[in-house]
């Protein structure tokens, strides 16, 4: 029996959200996995947080705790205070999973995760860059930016096993994770604004302790038809941090 921890940041992800958890109801249901889900609302306009709360009350089947920003403090303040709830619950054998709380990754990729983690992987991504991985509702814009970013992150910064470095659908052994927490004791772990954060994260994951992980990768099913509303992400300011932060490797 397996623990899994996910973690989801929000933000004016209104309906998507509940559907995720739904998703993720669905997906424990049969399997011999034990979950539990913390949300972190980080300051949402929309009715993001009447959908978290519909969720809390309709699924039975896991518990879902929910942090809520009063202010917002962008994606790597929502994943800072999930990475920091992390410290008083996190035990040996969890697996911890992030992903986007908008429900356009596909939470039944997380039994392949596991399965790799049984293989001996530390941290497993799921990547657009494998053979089988499909992307659904994307523009073209934004598929090749990713391509490009994917590139110049390979030539810096050449983190073994690693085709995706910005993709935040990831899970974690417990022991990578509280080693980054003890290696950040008492601080904010995240510092880069915008979703350059997920890729600090990846770095700062890569470096922690005396061993090197195992990291490898699964097919990413994308599918932003899915998401309701319109993306969070400011392109410009994303590639421009993504820039900074790949030339100092944070």
């Amino acid at each position: 029996m397996f623990n899994v921890i996910f973690l989801l940041p929000v933000y004016n992800e209104s309906r998507s959200i509940y559907d995720l958890c739904l998703e993720i109801s669905r997906l424990i249901k049969n399997k011999k996995i034990y979950c539990q889900v913390i949300i972190v609302n980080d300051a949402s306009k929309d009715d993001s947080l009447t959908w978290i709360k519909k969720a809390q009350k309709e699924v039975k089947n896991y518990k879902i705790t929910l942090f809520n920003h009063k202010e917002n403090k962008g994606l790597k303040g929502a994943l800072n205070t999930g990475l920091n709830a992390l410290r008083k619950i996190l035990k040996e054998d969890d697996i911890v999973v992030m992903m986007d709380g908008d429900n356009t990754h596909n939470p039944y990729l997380v039994e392949n995760m596991i399965q790799k983690h049984r293989e001996g992987a530390d941290l497993v991504i799921a990547s657009r860059y494998c053979e089988q991985s499909r992307i659904k509702g994307v523009s073209l814009w934004r598929i090749f930016l990713s391509w490009g970013a994917k590139w110049l992150y390979r030539i810096f910064w050449r983190i073994k096993g690693v085709k995706d470095y910005t993709c935040l659908f990831r899970s974690h052994r417990a022991a990578i994770i509280k080693q980054l927490l003890d290696d950040f004791s008492g601080e904010d772990i995240l510092q880069q604004d915008s979703f350059a954060c997920t890729t600090e994260l990846l770095n700062k994951l890569s470096k922690s302790g005396k061993l090197e992980w195992i990291i490898t990768e699964v097919p990413m099913l994308l599918d932003y038809t899915k998401k309701v509303g319109t993306s969070n992400v400011n392109i410009l300011s994303t590639i421009i941090t993504s820039l900074k932060i790949m030339i100092k490797k944070v």
